[in-house]
């Protein structure tokens, strides 16, 4: 071939993938009520939960806003008209797709929608309105549920959603929307009904340890293996993951484990949940997506281990160019960040009588954090353990032992500290949901109680430290306290 010939071709796919890259779809928003609010279109991260803003802009004087979102791929999105939260009509999805425009009305009896894709929208609107009443409806009976007779419990779940019934017969019967548009705005109502029945009442214990095994088999047997959910962001799917990973999956090989005496051996723990996934074929279609968000889940629940760091390395081996890696390498670097001789991240709360207290304060001692709440019956659980714990290092003035409450009201936690269920100690308390001062985010906390072992220069030892219960911390403080 002729070289002008080759340079021609080269210049037009450079000119195609560049095309490709700056695929948009454009939202207009009308709305006469909003002047000068902000209006955005975000996309929520299937790994971390967080939002990144697509586009935003604010609604001029005469109440329209246009916004130029930059998408490749069909996507499910949040929308968001000035301040507000999900579930209220100020936060919602849309559903976009690439250079098909989509205008929003909006005015005091709810949202109209103009455009090829105005069907979806109107019943992913309904849908959501629906979705908030469902919600209302668990959250009225939560704190009862648990103590509600065995039979009343499966007759609230048998109906539970069933809001949606009417809804799903209309979607089902429209012949203006695609079979596969359908089905996705249903499984996305039926995520959210299934997850707020499953943690009804919490997991149940028993009947994961009693279907308990190696291999996991109930493992995402059934629910719809869809890569398309995933590749159009959609939320709920993932929760749904997520769910069958705490309970089928992990809570399975735990038990399994526990049968075995060895439910503290979290190396094969995490090597196990690998092999369930990369055997289980029914999940093929979305294994890379489950073996990345394994991997993201075991370094919250472990932080970056030697046995969780061989996954992250065992999936770039695998998936080299996988897209999930731009989401996986900046989670990664957050805990490197918290690894073995990095600085501890200092933070500040107040003890009981409002002084403000920081973990530097502490530096030239060893610092044994315990982060909990007055209302996590594991947290109160190890307190046992924590006064052998002290007891055994009293007298030791180089070992501190931070107790963190993240109570909201703090009158709980001062009223517990006067009982004898409270170790002594050094008691402060940091409720926050700041993530530059929290120390739940600071330290990539998957949830309480969580343990830090803070040597005397001020540095990490483990940020994952084990448990009072867990006679491995002993010889690590003693490390510390032989140097």
């Amino acid at each position: 071939m002729k070289p002008h010939l080759i340079l021609l071709i080269l210049l037009i796919n450079l000119s195609s993938a560049c095309n490709a890259q700056k695929s948009t779809t454009q939202v207009i928003i009308d709305c006469k009520t909003c002047v000068g609010q902000k209006a955005s279109v975000s996309l929520e991260d299937l790994f971390t939960g967080g939002t990144s803003i697509l586009a935003e802009a604010n609604i001029d004087a005469s109440g329209l806003a246009t916004l130029d979102i930059p998408l490749n791929d069909t996507l499910l999105t949040i929308a968001q008209i000035g301040p507000g939260e999900m579930g209220k009509d100020s936060v919602y999805n849309l559903f976009l797709v690439p250079d098909q425009p989509l205008k929003l009305t909006i005015t005091e009896s709810g949202l109209h929608f103009e455009g090829k894709l105005s069907v979806v929208n109107q019943y992913l609107y309904r849908s959501h309105k629906i979705a908030g009443k469902v919600l209302d409806k668990a959250s009225a009976i939560v704190s009862q549920f648990s103590s509600m007779p065995k039979e009343e419990q499966n007759k609230f779940k048998a109906n539970f959603g069933t809001e949606f019934t009417t809804l799903h017969k209309a979607i089902k019967e429209d012949k203006r929307i695609l079979v596969s548009l359908k089905d996705f705005i249903i499984n996305n109502n039926n995520f959210l009904v299934q997850l707020r029945k499953n943690w009804l009442g919490g997991l149940n214990h028993e009947a994961i340890e009693k279907a308990s095994s190696y291999d996991a088999p109930t493992f995402l047997q059934n629910i719809p293996i869809k890569a398309s959910y995933l590749k159009a962001n959609m939320a709920l799917y993932r929760s749904v993951i997520d769910y069958e990973m705490i309970a089928h999956l992990h809570g399975s090989i735990y038990f399994a484990l526990k049968k075995d005496g060895k439910e503290k051996d979290t190396d094969r723990l995490i090597s196990l949940t690998e092999e369930v996934i990369k055997t289980n074929q029914r999940i093929a279609p979305i294994r890379e997506f489950v073996l990345a968000y394994n991997f993201v889940k075991l370094l919250r629940d472990y932080g970056l281990t030697a046995s969780v760091a061989q996954l992250y390395s065992n999936f770039k081996v695998e998936y080299p160019s996988s897209t999930y890696l731009s989401s996986l390498e900046p989670i990664v670097e957050q805990y490197n960040d918290l690894a073995e001789g990095k600085p501890a991240k200092d933070f500040v709360a107040t003890d009981k009588h409002g002084n403000e207290v920081r973990l530097s304060d502490f530096k030239g001692k060893i610092v044994y954090i315990d982060t909990w709440a007055t209302w996590c019956v594991p947290c109160i659980a190890e307190f046992p353990h924590s006064k052998k714990m002290i007891e055994h290092y009293q007298g030791n003035e180089d070992i501190v032992f931070l107790f963190v409450s993240t109570d909201k009201e703090t009158q709980k936690w001062k009223t517990f500290l006067k009982s004898d269920k409270a170790p002594q100690g050094f008691h402060v308390n940091q409720f926050s949901q700041d993530e530059q001062t929290s120390l739940y985010s600071l330290y990539r906390m998957a949830g309480i109680p969580h343990y830090n072992l803070i040597d005397q220069q001020g540095n990490i030892k483990v940020n994952h430290a084990p448990r009072p219960s867990n006679k491995e911390i002993y010889g690590l403080i003693d490390e510390l306290l032989d140097k």
